[in-house]
């Protein structure tokens, strides 16, 4: 019994060694084998849609001196999973739009009651780590990223604005569609997040492959900007310098205005 014992222990002992051995060692993050260690944890843990996971997992890495552009889209990745982003629905959605209303395709594949769930910021910070994977490190501006990260930036906004707009219609989680115009609605943050939302996109789009998705979201900016002074979409990528700027805040009230008339 005793050797019997012993044998079962000398098992348990093996696998524990095996399991921290494989796992990622935040100690081993100056090798490129252990800052690859640490991605792939964190790509298999969005891949079971474990956001959270995913976050604390790449952390550490993000706030040390061995921070890469891979492991910064990885954890934009990871904080556009706690926003809601499901990329499949998404995509999916967006092909499947025939009646020029992307936005009840958008809000089905991502629904939310407010800013209660967390959602908005959540984008806000994976918009903040997609552009710290610019060069150089932060800059907003569309030019200064691969085609890939644009790509990923066009369809965090979309998420963004169907966030923002999904509880000021009052829409339904089923169909998408708003039960109430948006039309002079939106509080200051509602108007920045889809000024900027607006201004991403129209720059990104400018660096992504076309495809059936993205020919229906081009042409409904081109559209919700064409109520603009000028017919033109706004330049203003910043955030913070909208909620310092009421003539930027106009610019998202009128979007809004727009994006309630081919809304649903």
């Amino acid at each position: 019994m005793k050797r019997r014992l012993g044998c079962v222990f000398l098992l348990i002992f093996s696998m524990i060694f095996w399991v921290v051995r494989c796992s990622p060692s935040y100690s081993d993050m100056s090798s490129a084998n252990g800052q690859l260690a640490i991605i792939q944890q964190a790509n298999d843990d969005l891949t079971a849609g474990d956001c959270g996971s995913a976050i604390s997992i790449l952390a550490p890495l993000i706030n040390s001196q061995y921070v890469t552009n891979a492991a910064l889209i990885v954890y934009a990745s990871a904080f556009a999973c706690k926003g809601g982003v499901n990329f499949p629905n998404m995509i999916g959605n967006l092909q499947n739009t025939t009646s020029g209303d992307i936005w009840s395709q958008l809000i089905k594949a991502n629904y939310s009651t407010g800013a209660g769930d967390g959602r908005v910021a959540a984008l806000d910070t994976a918009v903040t780590e997609l552009c710290q994977a610019s060069t150089p490190a932060g800059n907003l501006m569309g030019s200064q990223r691969t085609a890939d990260a644009n790509t990923f930036m066009v369809f965090i906004e979309l998420n963004q604005i169907a966030l923002v707009i999904s509880p000021l219609g009052n829409a339904s989680a089923t169909t998408g569609q708003k039960a109430n115009s948006i039309s002079g609605l939106g509080t200051v943050s509602d108007m920045c997040h889809v000024q900027v939302a607006i201004a991403q996109l129209s720059d990104s789009l400018e660096y992504v492959s076309t495809s059936a998705a993205i020919t229906n979201v081009v042409s409904n900016i081109n559209a919700e900007c064409a109520t603009l002074p000028g017919g033109t979409c706004p330049t203003n990528h910043d955030y913070t310098a909208c909620l310092n700027s009421v003539a930027f805040q106009a610019q998202g009230q009128l979007l809004i205005n727009a994006i309630d008339s081919t809304w649903q």
